[in-house]
């Protein structure tokens, strides 16, 4: 995945406007990959910190590598992606943290 968000979209091979759903589509199913088996608070904030780390958490790579970098006629299709995976890793963060803290309230009931 850094591999991925290191270069911008041209240099992996994303030919034109039409390509980048298809780009953020692999990232957001990375994502679903890795929070999938997460069903604690520290493999949650590892997960957070990865994707949503301020200097080197994924969608900062995608800010400065496709985003920022991206050609003016890119610009829309990318930043609409980008704010589609953001708004998708925020929500689904925050209902498996939901889930963790029940888990461990209803752990801590049945003691």
């Amino acid at each position: 995945m850094k591999e991925q968000t290191s270069k911008p979209l041209e240099q992996m091979g994303v030919g034109s406007p039409a390509d980048v759903p298809q780009a953020f589509e692999q990232l957001r199913g990375e994502f679903d990959a890795q929070l999938a088996p997460v069903h604690d608070e520290t493999a949650w904030t590892s997960v957070r910190d990865a994707w949503l780390g301020r200097k080197s958490g994924t969608l900062a790579a995608i800010t400065a590598n496709w985003l920022k970098t991206a050609k003016p006629e890119w610009k829309g299709a990318v930043g609409a992606e980008f704010n589609r995976l953001r708004l998708h890793v925020e929500a689904a963060l925050e209902a498996r943290h939901k889930e963790i803290a029940a888990s461990i309230e209803a752990a801590a009931q049945a003691r």
